[in-house]
């Protein structure tokens, strides 16, 4: 309603008040951000200035800092007019990015950098006019740092970070989402794979364009684009796993595939492609570290990893161990008991099934599906009387149950 009041007394262009209420109705659900290793779903206030830190070129920091420190030592003498041009937009615009809590990438807050440049040609233009015979030298190395600090991104503009974050290699770990990773490097890719003779790859890939359409053979992993979801699979190991920055670091992922691909990060990669897109050799799937003192969200989601690596991707083997390190802390759950039985059945583990599964039966007497469960293993054992017993059990427990 207040768009179209605004439209209908023409106070703004169409497309801003459009664009805006767009933002907003895409903006209202809570987005889990990240920020040199931390998680949020409400933003930090600190969010863009640590982004604009490391996202600006150093050359470029060094001139702003120069133009606020004349502008300020001038201001007396300076048209107040010309000060409010530059300052009230990047106050004004600066600081309603930082109080949004929507922190997912510098591109929010561009605006500023006309400004921005404007206190740096104050400091430019000192150096120019000082009449010192350094000056220009001093001008011209910081320029020169500049470019070769730019250089090291080409052609990965988006990528890039200064040496304050330890450039564009280490970007990753700082942030995320359309700051370094944003759908990009398919084809390059699609290349590295043609050099190295890989035909097939394991991708968890941040965008949405379909691989198939760059001629990619590959396994689609958990956090695909929306139109692969229905293709998600577990991983062919031995092989090369590629990851996005964006998956591996969680930004967008419940806490199970968070703890899923949290290990990766301590991996080398076999290559890096356009600073982004990050390439592994994994022999075997790699598992997140158990603290001696979990606390009950991370239990809660080892456990739910396990049961999507089970039952959502039919990977038993994995499941297994998040199952057991999940156990280790909680002993008496008959679900989980339950599950790690048909997880070692399916891994074919079958020697350890029926420990599990009876261990399952002693700590939840009444669950009837442990019951069940047990009584088909015994089944298949060749336990008969066992089997039968669990199974009168298991019908006493769930009337009407058709198994």
């Amino acid at each position: 309603a207040v768009t179209a009041w605004g439209d209908s007394h023409r106070l703004l262009p169409n497309v801003f008040t459009e664009g805006f209420l767009m933002f907003v109705q895409s903006m209202t659900p809570p987005n889990r951000t990240f920020l040199a290793g931390d998680y949020s779903s409400e933003g930090w206030w600190y969010y863009f200035p640590v982004a604009f830190l490391i996202k600006t070129p150093i050359a470029l920091l060094l001139l702003v800092a120069g133009g606020l420190v004349i502008s300020f030592r001038r201001v007396r003498e300076l048209n107040s007019l010309r000060l409010a041009f530059v300052f009230v937009p990047l106050v004004v615009f600066f600081g309603a990015a930082m109080a949004s809590g929507i922190n997912l990438g510098l591109r929010h807050v561009l605006p500023i950098y006309p400004f921005v440049l404007l206190l740096a040609a104050v400091a430019v233009k000192a150096l120019l006019t000082t009449g010192r015979q350094w000056a220009p030298v001093a001008l011209a190395v910081i320029m020169t740092g500049g470019g070769v600090e730019l250089a090291r991104a080409y052609p990965n503009p988006l990528a890039f970070f200064n040496q304050l974050a330890g450039g564009p290699a280490n970007g990753y770990k700082y942030l995320a989402d359309s700051n370094l990773d944003w759908g990009a490097n398919l084809k390059r890719l699609d290349d590295w794979m043609a050099r190295n003779n890989v035909e097939h790859i394991n991708l968890a890939y941040f965008g949405q364009a379909d691989p198939a359409y760059y001629g990619i053979d590959c396994t689609h992993l958990p956090g695909a684009p929306g139109f692969a979801t229905d293709a998600i699979a577990r991983p062919r190991l031995p092989g090369y796993v590629t990851i996005s920055p964006t998956i591996m670091q969680g930004g967008y992922a419940p806490p199970q595939w968070q703890m899923f691909y949290e290990p990766s990060t301590d991996l080398e990669p076999a290559a890096v492609i356009g600073h982004s897109l990050r390439v592994y050799w994994v022999e075997k799937w790699p598992m997140a570290p158990v603290p001696p003192a979990p606390t009950a969200a991370r239990l809660d989601a080892r456990r739910t990893l396990a049961e999507a690596l089970m039952h959502g991707m039919q990977w038993p083997e994995p499941a297994i161990a998040h199952y057991r390190d999940y156990l280790r802390h909680r002993p008496r759950d008959g679900d989980a008991l339950m599950n790690l039985g048909i997880a070692l059945a399916a891994a074919g583990r079958i020697p350890e099934v029926l420990p599990a599964l009876e261990s399952a039966v002693h700590v939840a007497p009444d669950h009837g599906r442990a019951r069940l469960t047990l009584a088909r293993a015994l089944l298949g054992s060749g336990n008969l009387h066992g089997a039968a017993a669990q199974a009168q059990r298991a019908v006493e427990l769930l009337p009407g149950d058709a198994d």
